[in-house]
C-alpha cells in the first residue's frame, strides 16, 4: 500500500493513494491554508470511521442479514497547542437491520 502527497502552496497538498484515487488536503486560513480541502487530521478520523463501517458491512454480508443502513460516528479531541495531536478518540457503530421473510423493502440493501 502506498500514498503520496505533494506540497503545492500554502498548506495545500494533493494526495494520491496506490489505488489511484486522489483528494486535496488543506489547512485553515489561520494556519496558512485556503480551506480548499479536508484537513489531514479529519482524514484520519474519516479513515477510522470508514474502516469500521467496512468491517461491519463485511460481517453483515457474511451473516446474510438484510441491512437498512450503517452509520459510524467518530469523534476525537486534540491537544490545545502544537503539535495538536489527538488526545482522545472513539467511534460508535449503529447498523440497523430487519429480520423478516419476503422480498426486501426498497430501502433495504441486500449485501449478499
Amino acid at each position: 500500500m502506498k500514498a503520496r502527497v505533494t506540497w503545492v502552496n500554502g498548506m495545500m497538498f494533493p494526495g494520491e493513494a496506490g489505488s489511484r484515487h486522489s483528494l486535496v488536503l488543506d489547512g485553515a486560513p489561520e494556519n496558512g491554508g485556503r480551506n480548499a480541502g479536508i484537513r489531514p487530521i479529519e482524514l484520519m478520523l474519516l479513515g477510522l470511521a470508514g474502516c469500521t463501517a467496512f468491517d461491519v458491512a463485511l460481517i453483515v454480508k457474511r451473516s446474510r442479514e438484510r441491512v437498512l443502513d450503517c452509520v459510524v460516528e467518530a469523534e476525537a479531541e486534540r491537544a490545545p497547542v502544537d503539535p495538536k495531536v489527538l488526545t482522545k478518540s472513539g467511534s460508535a457503530t449503529r447498523p440497523r437491520n430487519r429480520r423478516r421473510r419476503g422480498p426486501p423493502h426498497p430501502d433495504e440493501r441486500d449485501l449478499r
